[in-house]
């Protein structure tokens, strides 16, 4: 039994030397061997890696697209895209940037307006509109009245000469007519300019109207005129003929000093056409002098004089004045129409101004008074009321 069992010990060890002899016991077998078995564990290793990798970077893009898309439909911007959104389609497009604010327009400035009148105003028949101009103006400017029937009637104080609307140093004056003394209505005002075509069409219109006796108007404002001011005004029913006038305008005041009363007539006193105005005179000085102004119903300024060739103009006296006044003319024609007394200190250099011009209308025979746009500074008013012509 020994025997046998040590005979079968050695006839396996017999067998194993012979397999170690076939795969050896040589080390470079051995080696590659090894070699290949760990070869085949990096494959193994390596695809389970990027298995799990390309798995997890797929669950990371989808659940940041749906919360994308959750965060767009709950009205607040999306963390992981803050600059795209979902189209109905499901393609996500760049949101448009913001509209910059508009850059505001410069306000225009208006080559002129009216100054003394308003819109919404209530007017008698006859008005004294006043304005300013800028000085890039370079076209004549024009007043139309467009009447409830919608023509349009150009405004002048003399159509002899088909004069437009007087200019003088940056400022603008007319007298002018609001409809017919029937008319209870509303009109429009308009400030115009007119280029030079323009401007001879209408003064010429004006001029054969005066002719004819025919006042021309126009169903629209004729080619070259260009609105800058309009003004929507109702008219005051006349009642008598001193409602269809407005009263004199104001004249810039210089602030000088001094009271003065009146006490020749009173408040729309009837008066003749020539008067001596008495008054008493106080806190004026030597240096100011005191002048009487009138008004007419046709918007012209007359300074009064005792004799104006010599230059006699307001005598005061210890208190007291007095000058001699004229109202209107000596015919029929001013019966019954305003006529508006002022009563003023001037300075020095406004009474010499005064002096001047009565002296040249003197020397000519012709008084064509002044508007209220060329008085001279340095004219403070201190008194002022209504006469009407009888």
């Amino acid at each position: 039994m020994a025997k046998n069992r040590e005979s079968k010990i050695k006839a396996s060890e017999s067998q194993a030397t012979a397999t170690e002899a076939k795969i050896g016991r040589n080390p470079v077998v051995i080696a590659a061997f090894i070699t290949a078995i760990f070869g085949l564990i990096g494959v193994i290793t390596t695809a389970v890696f990027y298995y799990q990798s390309s798995r997890s970077h797929d669950e990371r893009i989808i659940g940041g697209t749906q919360t994308a898309e959750a965060s767009l439909l709950q009205g607040s911007p999306a963390t992981a895209f803050p600059t795209i959104a979902p189209t109905p389609t499901q393609t996500l497009t760049a949101a448009p940037s913001p509209e910059a604010p508009p850059i505001p327009s410069p306000t225009p400035i208006s080559l002129a307006h009216i100054v003394n009148y308003a819109d919404g105003d209530v007017v008698p028949q006859f008005i004294t509109l006043m304005g300013e101009y800028n000085v890039d103006l370079k076209d004549p400017l024009w007043i139309f009245v467009q009447d409830p029937n919608k023509l349009y009637f150009p405004q002048s104080m003399n159509l002899e000469i088909g004069q437009g609307t007087p200019m003088k140093d940056g400022k603008w004056e007319i007298r002018m007519g609001v409809g017919v003394a029937a008319s209870n209505d509303d009109f429009g005002i308009l400030l115009t300019q007119a280029n030079e075509k323009a401007n001879q069409f209408i003064s010429a219109s004006l001029i054969n109207g005066y002719k004819s006796n025919n006042f021309p108007n126009f169903a629209e404002l004729p080619p070259g005129v260009t609105e800058i001011e309009r003004l929507n005004v109702t008219r005051l029913p006349v009642n008598t003929p001193p409602d269809a006038y407005s009263q004199a305008p104001e004249i810039p005041d210089a602030g000088l000093p001094g009271q003065v009363s009146v006490s020749s007539f009173a408040e729309e006193e009837m008066v003749s056409q020539e008067e001596i105005i008495t008054g008493t005179v106080s806190g004026i000085g030597d240096s100011l002098h005191l002048w009487t102004f009138i008004y007419t119903y046709y918007g012209r300024w007359y300074p009064q004089s005792f004799d104006p060739c010599k230059g006699i103009h307001t005598i005061a006296e210890k208190g007291q004045w007095k000058t001699k006044t004229i109202f209107g003319d000596d015919d029929d024609k001013d019966i019954g129409l305003p006529f508006d007394v002022v009563i003023a200190v001037t300075d020095e250099q406004a009474n010499a101004f005064l002096d001047a011009k009565q002296r040249e209308w003197c020397a000519n025979k012709h008084y064509p008074g002044l508007l209220t746009i060329e008085l001279p500074k340095g004219i403070s008013v201190k008194y002022q009321d209504r006469v009407i012509h009888r």
